[in-house]
C-alpha cells in the first residue's frame, strides 16, 4: 500500500468516544469519535468479559452469579460482563461457557478478556449498568 505506515505493535484503547492509538516509534494519536459511545458509561471503565459479579477476576463465583441471575433473585449491572460468549443474550449458555473454560479446557471468554476493555469487535443491545 502506498503511503501506508508499517507497523509492528499497536496499541488501541476506547474510552468515552475516543479513540488512543499508541504507536512504538510515532507516540500516542489520540482521535474523537463523534457518535461512538462508552458501552458501560457511568461505571468503571469497561469490563471483563465472564465477570458476571463484576469482582475482577472470572472464576468460579461468575457462573454461580450468573445462575442466580437467570434463575433467582439476583440483578447483575453489566450485562456485557455476563455474556460470557459473546452472543449478544445472556442465557444458560454463559454460564456453562465459563465453567467449561475454568474446568474443562474450553476456549476463554472472546474480548475484552482477560483485561477490562470495551466490546468494539462485536458491539451488540446489551449494555452495562442495566438488566436488559
Amino acid at each position: 500500500m502506498s503511503g501506508a505506515l508499517p507497523v509492528e505493535s499497536r496499541h488501541v484503547r476506547v474510552w468515552t468516544s475516543v479513540l488512543s492509538l499508541t504507536f512504538p516509534e510515532k507516540g500516542q494519536l489520540i482521535a474523537p469519535l463523534p457518535g461512538l459511545g462508552d458501552a458501560c458509561e457511568g461505571s468503571d471503565p469497561g469490563f471483563v468479559r465472564g465477570d458476571s459479579n463484576r469482582d475482577g477476576s472470572v472464576n468460579i463465583a461468575d457462573p454461580i452469579n450468573s445462575l442466580n441471575f437467570l434463575f433467582g433473585p439476583t440483578q447483575i449491572t453489566c450485562m456485557l460482563a455476563a455474556d460470557a460468549n459473546d452472543d449478544d443474550r445472556v442465557n444458560i449458555a454463559d454460564p456453562i461457557w465459563t465453567i467449561g473454560f475454568l474446568f474443562l479446557g474450553g476456549p476463554p471468554p472472546p474480548p475484552p478478556y482477560p483485561n477490562r476493555g470495551f466490546d468494539v469487535i462485536t458491539p451488540g443491545s446489551l449494555t452495562c449498568d442495566s438488566s436488559n
